[in-house]
């Protein structure tokens, strides 16, 4: 049965789309069909995995989202929205972003399904993947919402500011209202995952982790992804680090996954 994973904090810079983009390549090493949603209209995730910046698909997921609210009958395939990933993600498809996802939310305004626009979006996809990873946007909106309401569980990655640490509460207040509505009342919270860590400076690194302590009591995982200017330069050539099974953070990733696939089942 398919799992879906979600990657969310409305921060931005925090490392949500490397880390969708490196569990989605480990699940593809460990054999899975994975598809990566790019919801964020900027499509980091797309041009990470795809290697272009402009999408050659006839239909995005923009399309797909105005399609959901409107009237029509005749229906386009949410498949015509997927592309292959390159063949360093062995195993991985993309469900295609684009800017044009940024209007989405005054579209929205006042439908009152809207929370239920990824699931049912994804539904046709289901039985044709393995994993379904969301890489949602810096922000708390329909899009983000929607795809809480269509996971299974859900990351939140931080780094050493008090501001990321924040987002976490924020999205953790969000799904409790959106339980309490009847939207996903089977979500799962994975955990905070520090996505770029830095041990280097002692003491801010104490003074961030005593604070995470603080406001997020044990939300935190003990695991810890590392900043790394080699992760950096996989995702400029539109690869990544999970090939390199004895890399620090390979190793880092293939323990996420590990964990995360635990929760989640």
């Amino acid at each position: 049965m398919v799992k879906i994973i979600a990657v969310a904090n409305n921060k931005g810079g925090v490392g949500k789309t490397t880390l969708s983009i490196s569990l989605a390549a480990e699940a593809g090493i460990q054999k899975k069909r994975v598809l990566v949603v790019d919801t964020d209209p900027q499509q980091n995730a797309y041009m990470v995995l795809v290697g272009d910046t402009k999408p050659k698909n006839s239909v995005t997921l923009s399309d797909l989202v105005l399609q959901f609210f409107s009237k029509e009958k005749q229906k386009i395939s949410s498949k015509l929205a997927i592309t292959p990933a390159n063949p360093s993600f062995v195993g991985v498809e993309v469900l295609v972003g684009d800017p044009n996802l940024q209007g989405i939310d005054l579209i929205a305004a006042h439908k009152i399904n809207k929370f239920s626009l990824i699931k049912e979006i994804l539904k046709p996809l289901r039985d044709s993947y393995d994993l379904i990873i969301i890489d949602t946007p810096p922000a708390t909106d329909t899009l983000t919402l929607a795809s809480l309401c269509a996971c299974d569980g859900y990351i939140v990655p931080i780094d050493m500011s008090e501001m990321a640490q924040s987002g976490y509460l924020e999205i953790d207040s969000i799904v409790d209202q959106l339980k309490e509505g009847g939207n996903c009342k089977n979500i799962k919270f994975i955990g905070c995952v520090y996505s770029m860590f830095e041990n280097r400076k002692a003491h801010a690194t104490k003074l961030s982790m005593d604070l995470a302590k603080k406001n997020l009591f044990d939300r935190v995982m003990d695991l810890k992804i590392s900043r790394s200017t080699h992760m950096n330069e996989a995702l400029i050539c539109h690869s990544h680090l999970q090939d390199e099974r004895n890399h620090k953070i390979s190793i880092e990733y293939q323990k996420l996954y590990k964990h995360t696939m635990g929760v989640i089942v």
